[in-house]
C-alpha cells in the first residue's frame, strides 16, 4: 500500500497539483444563466481596457 502523503509530495516536486473536485451549483447549469454569462462576456470584451476598473 502507498499512502497519499508520499504520492502528493512526489507530485508536488513534479509541479503537479491535486485539485479537489467540487460540485457545480445547480443555478449555474441552467441555460438562461449560461446565456446571460455569454451576453455579459461579449459586452465586456467590447470595452477598452483603460475604462475597466477592478
Amino acid at each position: 500500500n502507498i499512502s497519499r502523503v508520499p504520492v502528493c509530495r512526489r507530485l508536488s516536486h513534479m509541479q503537479i497539483i491535486r485539485k479537489r473536485l467540487s460540485l457545480i451549483p445547480e443555478e449555474l447549469i441552467f441555460q438562461d444563466k449560461i446565456d446571460a454569462r455569454a451576453t455579459y462576456a461579449s459586452e465586456i470584451i467590447r470595452l477598452l481596457r483603460e475604462n475597466l476598473v477592478f
